[in-house]
């Protein structure tokens, strides 16, 4: 943290001296000014810069305090005389904090009226028909007008998330002494229905007050803080942390919109489960702007070619008994106008705005430090062939490589590469906030880079200290690069210690 003080001089002077207690001054910067002269009536500014001391953890309020010793000669005798004075300052102590930002459908949901809970992993067991009618009359309580907005008023039910799926890495956060000891660990819940629009200022609500924030986002919980970025800058934000987040979108959000089979996203559900929710969600999920969101952007559909059509031609005989045919991959303008035309427009112009708004976000934050944890090895869709015939549309999903949601592309292509630092696991998409070996990623991401190369250092294998410290080095000459620091400089700094 540094401070600046600017003194105002109003009489003649010929040094200034300024001490300080309980803070350290500016590497390199001089506390004693020596002038030949400084007429009086005359204005002058000093910057000079104090910094807390860097031992100091700073998580209470530092007193601290600033001698200056002026000295001027007499204009009668000639005498040198000193003047001292002394300030005592408070520096408030920082506010730190930790938020978990959670996935879409990761938050259970409750009436605010009653209290009834309206989403939670109870949906998932069934036993009888008094279940069916209970989760077919919270399903309906989850139904939003055209425009996004809850029929019914609903609050997000502040515990571990759906399932307790956050518990791990919450606890494991505050079990960790030097993270919990420095911030706060928030939860954020939220109606994982709205759109990030919503989501985003009700975030900026909960940590405008904070000096400084760190990130830890699952799926949609990135594409949260993404907006939030876009929308407030990231000034006060030190980290971002993601766990499978489709940054550009999921072709899997499109079959479960269209079918309201929460089985590709929620797993374990039976085909009983499967087969209630497909009756019941698509009248639902249809007036969602969270589901717009993760539907895939223009970029995604641009590169990747992600939904096509075949159609079969009939042009010989032989065609009759040879499937031949002609495959036509869409553009983004042609799945828009899919998207438009069979589902909500308004919602999926927001979507669409959110999409180009977080694009932008991530050109003009380069100085924020993110990484992400991407999952591999799990079947997942990332190709839809689009079939439309007499029962209405219908999208048959083809597979691809990610965490069983979010295909590998979308979790890490939305990013300038030299800035963004992706960890990939053998974990499906659940996998990468609950696993132990992410949550200990996640804790060691927290720190400094020089955390993992003390790890490395107990490690026999040298292999793994070279590589610690060439990474160390790599992100070191990424931000030498950013700030125009020579390495002339650096050598200057380090021949004076």
């Amino acid at each position: 943290m540094q401070m600046y003080i600017w003194i105002i001089l109003e009489m003649a002077m010929r040094q200034i001296k300024i001490t300080a207690d309980n803070l350290e001054p500016k590497y390199g910067t001089s506390l004693t000014h020596n002038y030949s002269v400084i007429k009086p009536s005359k204005s002058y500014s000093i910057p000079l810069k104090f910094i807390v001391p860097t031992d100091s953890k700073h998580n209470s309020d530092i007193n601290a305090k600033l001698d200056f010793e002026l000295s001027y000669k007499v204009a009668k005798t000639g005498d040198t005389e000193v003047k001292r004075i002394t300030k005592n300052i408070t520096i408030p102590k920082l506010k730190r904090a930790v938020v978990v930002v959670p996935g879409i459908m990761g938050i259970d949901l409750a009436k605010t009226s009653n209290d009834e809970s309206v989403w939670g992993s109870w949906i998932e067991q069934p036993s009888n028909f008094d279940d069916v009618k209970k989760i077919h009359n919270a399903f309906q309580s989850l139904k939003c007008d055209y425009y996004g907005n809850s029929n019914i008023e609903l609050y997000p039910v502040n515990n571990y998330g759906y399932d307790d799926t956050y518990k791990g890495i919450i606890e494991s956060l505050n079990n960790d002494t030097d993270i919990s000891d420095k911030y706060d660990i928030l939860f954020f819940p939220y109606d994982w229905r709205m759109g990030a629009q919503i989501t985003a200022n009700n975030l900026h609500d909960l940590i405008s007050d904070y000096n400084e924030v760190v990130f830890v986002a699952h799926s949609m919980g990135g594409i949260v803080t993404e907006k939030y970025i876009s929308e407030y800058g990231a000034d006060n934000i030190s980290k971002q942390i993601t766990a499978g987040t489709p940054f550009w979108g999921a072709p899997t959000m499109l079959c479960v919109l269209s079918t309201g089979d929460l089985s590709y996203i929620i797993g374990g559900l039976g085909v009983a489960e499967s087969l209630f929710t497909s009756f019941e969600l698509p009248s639902v999920l249809v007036n969602l702007g969270s589901c717009y969101d993760l539907l895939p952007n223009k970029d995604y559909t641009d590169d990747w070619q992600w939904i096509y059509s075949y159609k079969r031609t009939y042009d010989h005989w032989y065609d009759y008994f040879i499937d031949n045919g002609n495959f036509t991959y869409f553009t983004f303008d042609e799945f828009d106008e899919l998207i438009s035309d069979d589902y909500n427009n308004y919602l999926w112009i927001d979507g669409k705005y959110n999409h180009s708004r977080i694009k932008i976000s991530q050109n003009n934050t380069n100085n924020l430090k993110r990484i992400a944890l991407v999952g591999s090895n799990r079947n997942t869709i990332s190709t839809i062939q689009h079939c439309p015939g007499d029962r209405g549309l219908q999208f048959v999903p083809e597979y691809g490589i990610g965490d069983s949601v979010v295909p590998i592309e979308s979790a890490t292509m939305n990013f300038n590469h030299d800035l963004l630092d992706i960890k990939i696991f053998d974990q499906d998409h659940m996998g990468l906030i609950q696993s132990q070996e992410c949550i200990d990623e996640i804790l060691k991401k927290l720190g400094h880079e020089c955390t993992e190369i003390i790890l490395a250092a107990k490690n026999p294998d040298s292999d793994d200290l070279k590589f610690e410290i060439s990474d160390f080095m790599y992100h070191c000459m990424i931000l030498m690069a950013q700030k125009n620091i020579t390495w002339a400089e650096i050598a200057g700094e380090l021949a004076q210690r």
